[in-house]
């Protein structure tokens, strides 16, 4: 008898502790500080970290929000977590797409896959004769730019197709 009521004491705990793990914003067992500016997020930020995936339903409400006006009518999308961003990856007209969210709701980067040939001349001319793969354009702020995989390294170009290193996001 002892042993069967320390048995469901012991799970007790257990349960209430696993379940106290879930932060206020969704993310399972990581802590967010509140009211994070997402304009202090350094860019690029899809590419960084390991993002863990979360379900759409622990999404915070005001980021859901955003993404379904940005985005109305996308289904499938999925949603991954790390440190202070959301990042939700889908389809949409044919072009795979990533936006990341800061805690505030505030879209970080979008990304958007395109094909070498739909790069702006400029980057296309920069890119010639390299072996570019998986190009993406960028969108931080009001700034355009353009990522590609080169000899297994990836690549920053601005619209002018000058080669940049990692811009940061703008305060």
């Amino acid at each position: 008898m002892k042993r069967t009521i320390f048995l469901t004491g012991l799970m007790t705990l257990v349960i209430f502790g696993t379940m106290a793990q879930v932060t206020p914003q969704g993310a399972p067992g990581v802590a967010v500080p509140q009211g994070r500016d997402s304009r202090a997020l350094t860019f690029p930020y899809a590419s960084q970290g390991t993002y863990n995936p979360v379900e759409a339903n622990q999404v915070p409400q005001n980021i859901q929000s955003s993404f379904g006006t940005d985005y109305t009518g996308v289904t499938g999308a999925r949603w991954e977590y790390n440190n202070d961003v959301y990042r939700s990856s889908f389809m949409q007209d044919g072009k795979n797409r990533s936006v990341l969210y800061g805690q505030d709701g505030r879209v970080i980067e979008t990304r958007t896959g395109t094909t070498v040939n739909d790069l702006p001349s400029s980057v296309r001319n920069a890119l010639e004769g390299k072996n570019a793969t998986s190009p993406y354009e960028i969108k931080v702020g009001q700034n355009t730019y353009y990522s590609t995989q080169v000899d297994g390294k990836e690549v920053y170009y601005d619209s002018n197709g000058s080669a940049v290193n990692i811009p940061q996001q703008p305060k």
